[in-house]
């Protein structure tokens, strides 16, 4: 009976011991090379969605003061699209003649994580107002120096197609602008 027990207490531990040996070597990553399939519902990549972010500057851009950008997001299908967004639907990055990110130091950014639901028609653009959901708000900038610069608008949201979704990010062409000298400065 005694030797039963150590049989069964000795088959217990191989058990456990092979599956935390399997279990650890399916997660270790090493050597594993595995790319899920896409969901069902989704847009693959192929289907590229003919979506594109268009930013505008205003004419007039003065150091120290306060300027507004505008971003459009443009449906150039023959399909209505679908999309989900949060209120910080297009993000601005603004580049120095060098090409360097220009760093806003807002101190806190607060955004209110609201959805929003919109059928985008064929051929028409969106154009969304964070109004009081970001505060700072993201389009409104003010750059300390004057000299040439570039923006580039970020768009990410989801999109739904034929009834498939998928999230997606969308790049504007990048904008050269020029910020003029602030009043008084030589």
């Amino acid at each position: 009976m005694r030797r039963r027990k150590w049989h069964s207490w000795q088959i217990m531990i191989l058990v456990a011991s092979a599956i935390l040996l399997l279990t650890g070597c399916s997660f270790s990553g090493k050597g594993t090379d595995r790319t899920l399939p896409a969901p069902e519902n989704s847009v693959s990549e192929e289907a590229a969605l003919p979506l594109r972010v268009v930013v505008s500057v205003p004419d007039r851009v003065q150091a120290g003061q306060v300027f507004k950008l505008s971003g459009q997001l443009w449906n150039d299908s023959d399909d209505t699209l679908e999309l989900n967004h949060g209120a910080a639907m297009i993000t601005y990055t603004i580049y120095d003649e060098d090409g360097e990110p220009v760093t806003e130091e807002p101190g806190m950014r607060a955004v209110a994580d609201i959805g929003y639901h919109v059928s985008l028609l064929p051929r028409k653009s969106y154009s969304f107002n964070e109004g009081d959901h970001v505060s700072p708000p993201l389009n409104k900038r003010t750059l300390q120096k004057a000299g040439s610069y570039m923006v580039v608008g970020t768009a990410e949201l989801q999109v739904g197609r034929n009834g498939k979704w998928s999230t997606q990010k969308f790049e504007s062409e990048p904008v050269s602008f020029v910020a003029g000298g602030a009043a008084g400065e030589k």
